[in-house]
Order: structure tokens, then C-alpha cells, then sequence
């Protein structure tokens, strides 16, 4: 049986409250105006948060980033379809169809296009790599929070870039195939101002989101 307990947790999420909206340090869903006229401000205990460390072969580190992120339509959808089953749409949202899986992978690209919720892969990627730094979620205690880690460090392979993008993905696959994705993203943050690597840097991502 797959791992969908961060997904669940966050359809959940969006079915008790309002909305989205973006902040300093990501991502968080907002609890809806209500006839009394409660700010919309007020948030439910549910956000993302990115940082992105740059380091060079001998360890010093010479970037350090925090980035705002867009949740897609892909992700979206997928969150659904974890709860729901299948859904019935083709193409580049088909997520039951090609095997929704743990968001585990972490990529980076070099292309600053705007964030926006319509993004199916990275506008120009580089490289990617899966989870491999051990530190998953750690439980809430009671009035506290559940927080889950997604870390990946790369080490850089692919000649000078200028990194400018992230994203989170199910899969290693890094483009769409015969109208079906060969995996889907979660999410897409800018990093600004980018970063320039070259061959043996070392770029580690991490993807913190917070429940409760």
C-alpha cells in the first residue's frame, strides 16, 4: 500500500478551510470570511517552507535561499485522487492512471519563468535526485505539530549552471510521454536570486511542510 498520509493530510486540509494563500516562508491554507466577518487571515496549522543551501567540494557554504512555492494543478489533482480514486481526466493531470506515489524527489532547473499553477515538470531542468537525507516526519504531540522533511542533497553533473527552480515530484521520470506523465509535480518555487553551480557543488533542498 502506498505512502499518501502527507497527501491525505493535506486534501483534508483544503476540504475544512477557505482557500490558499501565499507568504514569506510559502504556502498556507486560510480559514473563509465568515457572516460574522472573521478576517480571512486567520490560517489553519498547515504550511510549506523551502531552503536552499549551496555548497562547494570542500564544504564552505556560499548560497543560502528561502523561497515562496506554487502548489499545481498536478498536485492538486493527485491529492485528490489519493482520497478519491482514479480520476477520469487524460493527458498531463492523469495522476490515478500513472500511479500517483510518494512526492520524494527533489529537481532543480535553471529557468526563472513565473511561478504558476499550470506547470506539469520543471520549465528547464537540470538534475534530480530522491530523498536521501533520513529525516521524514516527526510526530505531533498534543497541541502541537506533525512536521514532514523532504531532503534531497545533488551534486552538481552537469557542467556551469545558473539555478533558478525546484520542484517536487513521485518519480524520476522528467517530462511527459505519450500523454501520460512519467511522473507528477507537487509543487514549484523559485529560487531568486539564482544560484550559480558548477560540477562537485553540492545543492541540498529541503521541502518542510508543518501539520496541525
Amino acid at each position: 500500500m502506498k505512502n499518501y498520509t502527507i497527501l491525505a493530510t493535506v486534501v483534508m486540509a483544503i476540504i475544512g478551510v477557505g482557500g490558499i494563500i501565499g507568504t514569506t516562508s510559502g504556502f498556507s491554507f486560510t480559514s473563509p470570511t465568515s457572516s460574522q466577518g472573521n478576517s480571512p487571515a486567520e490560517q489553519s496549522a498547515f504550511e510549506g517552507h523551502v531552503t536552499v543551501i549551496a555548497k562547494h567540494p570542500d564544504g564552505t557554504v556560499y548560497a543560502y535561499r528561502q523561497s515562496d512555492n506554487t502548489v499545481t494543478q498536478v498536485g492538486k489533482t493527485c491529492a485528490g485522487v489519493a482520497l478519491f480514486g482514479t480520476n477520469g481526466t487524460a493527458g498531463t493531470i492523469q495522476c490515478g492512471g500513472a500511479g500517483t506515489n510518494k512526492f520524494q524527489y527533489v529537481s532543480v532547473g535553471d529557468s526563472a519563468a513565473a511561478l504558476g499553477d499550470g506547470y506539469v515538470f520543471l520549465n528547464s531542468e537540470v538534475q534530480r535526485q530522491i530523498e536521501n537525507v533520513g529525516i521524514g516526519t516527526t510526530n505531533a504531540t498534543s497541541g502541537g505539530k506533525a512536521v514532514s522533511d523532504v531532503v534531497a542533497t545533488l551534486t552538481m553533473a552537469n557542467g556551469s549552471k545558473t539555478l533558478a527552480e525546484s520542484g517536487l515530484h513521485d518519480g524520476a521520470g522528467t517530462h511527459t510521454a505519450g500523454g501520460v506523465p512519467s511522473s507528477h509535480m507537487f509543487s514549484r518555487l523559485l529560487i531568486s536570486p539564482t544560484i550559480a553551480v558548477n560540477n562537485g557543488d553540492q545543492v541540498t533542498v529541503r521541502w518542510t511542510i508543518s501539520l496541525g
